[in-house]
């Protein structure tokens, strides 16, 4: 009777114990850590928190707060970087030059961060939650973008103008353009990263300068054989000097030829004047056809003149505008 005595209070003090051990446990996996509200900052490492709510199964919620802290490193990255680009490209001369340097930089495409590292990760029953927290070492990645940028150095010192022909040369420093592109955009990402700018060695100045003052010299000249169309051929002159192309007179010697022809129709509909626009362009060197583009407006106006003149004014901004595009992308 009396093992009985000490069985009893025995049982109920192990059942005690288990309760709490429960209760520690549940409140020990319910503590929240500090980094899933207050993102932690360092000197070298850039810290991204993501989270993932409402998700049924919890391997899948794990993995979306992971991509989650990775692009949220992304965006604090694209966003300084924005604000650094914004001021450079700010600063415009007004040539060709100037042109391609900003469509090629334009179409460099992001730089993919590399080396992101998931470092703690917390899972909360009561807000079925899930928390991840991603680092990104900023000194390691630095180290990395200024081996690339001497390489782009090298490169492009190398690189040279040989074709033979004004195409084939425009050609030749387009791809070279693209080099010092690239160049301009890993620097501005290290810049980004806390490295500095990353000086432009003279030797690249100089090749640049070199490209500058080829594509500065190349010269078009506008005609059609088609009679009446003089205004849209000022118009065309306008809208590719604007560009930063050199457009030279007829009477001159070009190295390019651009030979253009549009098809006006005329429709009144309610007071109201249509001009639909059917307009291409050829470009030549030496007589031989290197490009053409083509492009279809429709313009309106209450006065005819007015209709007309707009519709002139918009084939002229397309065809020049497609046609630079296709010189800085070395489709000629």
């Amino acid at each position: 009777m009396a093992s009985k005595r000490f069985v009893l209070p025995l049982c109920i003090a192990l059942s005690l114990s288990a309760c709490q051990s429960t209760k520690e446990a549940i409140a020990k996996e319910q503590t929240q850590p500090i980094w899933t509200t207050q993102q932690p900052t360092s000197e070298y490492l850039t810290y991204g928190v993501g989270s993932a709510s409402h998700i049924a199964n919890r391997t899948e919620a794990q993995l979306a707060a992971q991509e989650s802290a990775r692009l949220a490193i992304a965006k604090q990255l694209n966003v300084e970087i924005e604000g650094i680009t914004q001021v450079t490209q700010s600063q415009s001369n007004g040539d060709f030059s100037y042109q391609v340097d900003e469509v090629l930089y334009s179409q460099v495409p992001s730089i993919k961060l590399q080396g992101v590292k998931i470092e703690e990760e917390f899972y909360s029953r009561q807000n079925n939650t899930a928390y991840a927290l991603a680092s990104f070492n900023k000194v390691e990645s630095r180290m990395h973008t200024e081996l690339d940028i001497r390489q782009l150095d090298e490169d492009i010192v190398k690189a040279n103008i040989s074709g033979l022909t004004n195409s084939e040369k425009l050609k030749d420093a387009m791809a070279i353009k693209r080099l010092i592109a690239k160049r301009r955009k890993a620097n501005d990402y290290h810049r980004q990263l806390g490295g500095g700018s990353i000086a432009t060695p003279q030797s690249v100045k100089d090749k640049d300068k070199i490209l500058n003052d080829f594509l500065q010299s190349l010269t078009f000249s506008i005609s059609s054989k088609l009679w009446g169309l003089e205004n849209i051929r000022n118009q065309l002159a306008e809208s590719l000097t604007k560009q930063g192309l050199t457009v030279v007179g007829d009477s001159q010697v070009a190295d390019f030829q651009i030979d253009f022809s549009v098809d006006f129709q005329d429709v009144k509909r309610n007071n109201t004047y249509y001009v639909f626009a059917n307009s291409s362009l050829i470009l030549l060197e030496n007589s031989k056809e290197k490009a053409h583009v083509s492009t279809q407006i429709k313009a309106a106006s209450s006065f005819e003149n007015m209709a007309k003149a707009n519709a002139e004014e918009k084939s002229a901004k397309m065809l020049s505008k497609k046609l630079t595009m296709l010189i800085i992308d070395s489709k000629i």
